[in-house]
């Protein structure tokens, strides 16, 4: 199968390359490669009947809160213009279409409760904002796509990411600052990969569906690097703070538990996900 892969050095699309590569010819650009910053539809057309994939998986993400309320244009572009383009482009050219989202596309109103595919999206940040307008624009002119919401995402080779800095700090018995009112379903990056390798694996790709991505267990964040500490046996000291102290524009969104309706796309739960990434 020919896979078009944008993103692939980020944490996402490296964990899913590697998933994906053996079975399967992927032709990899991130978003410098790929032009997002000029994100000219014309060049976008042409690498897509060069290479004519059967599946394009959109990967690119312009993430950080603060980033991109400094950012809107980059954010706009990144979030919302690339994944508008490539439903556009589904007109012209025959592929099945993956595209990523976010959990930050709801507010805070939930609390308490699991937010599965029913629940009406409400941003808080601009990054929010931008994410569902990416949504809503593959929603509109995509004919064959599959929209894929995810929570924190750890794991995976690319350790750049805030949670993996804090796990590596805490392996590494450095003391750590971490959010303690909020509330997700952590997820191991190596089960995302699975579910789309297991979504290509179907015989006849037509969808159009947006569903929810997460390993199963509404958990505060503070308990989940609580148990990873335990496990590795850190001597780390944990400072617990509340959201703004990490967010002076009190931008996250703090309760944001994602579940999904649909069985096929069900995940095991963090707990035994977070011991096979120990066991590593």
């Amino acid at each position: 199968m020919k896979i078009l892969l944008f993103g692939y050095s980020g944490k996402l699309g490296n964990a899913i390359f590697n998933k994906l590569k053996i079975k399967n010819k992927i032709f990899c650009f991130n978003s410098k490669n790929a032009d997002v910053k000029k994100i000219n539809k014309s060049k976008l057309n042409k690498l897509i009947n060069k290479l004519k994939p059967e599946i394009i998986i959109n990967c690119v993400v312009f993430q950080g809160m603060e980033k991109s309320e400094k950012n809107r244009i980059m954010c706009l572009k990144t979030n919302s213009l690339f994944p508008k383009y490539l439903a556009q482009l589904q007109k012209k050219n025959s592929f099945f279409l993956i595209h990523f989202s976010s959990e930050s596309i709801f507010d805070n109103s939930k609390k308490g409760k699991l937010i599965d595919e029913k629940i009406v999206p409400s941003p808080k940040s601009y990054y929010g904002y931008s994410k569902l307008l990416g949504e809503n624009y593959v929603k509109k002119y995509g004919k064959n796509y599959l929209i894929m919401r995810l929570p924190i995402l750890y794991g995976g080779k690319n350790k750049n990411q805030p949670v993996d800095i804090i796990l590596h700090k805490l392996a590494k018995n450095h003391d750590v600052y971490i959010n303690d009112d909020l509330y997700t379903t952590p997820t191991n990056v190596s089960d995302v990969a699975k579910v789309v390798a297991k979504v290509l694996s179907t015989k006849k790709l037509q969808l159009k569906r947006i569903v929810n991505i997460s390993n199963v267990g509404y958990v505060k964040f503070s308990k989940f690097i609580k148990n990873y500490a335990k496990r590795v046996k850190s001597t780390s000291k944990i400072y617990l703070r509340n959201s703004k102290y990490f967010h002076k524009n009190n931008l996250r969104n703090c309760h944001t538990p994602l579940v999904t309706n649909y069985k096929e796309f069900k995940l095991r739960s963090w707990t035994k996900s977070l011991s096979e990434y120990l066991n590593k």
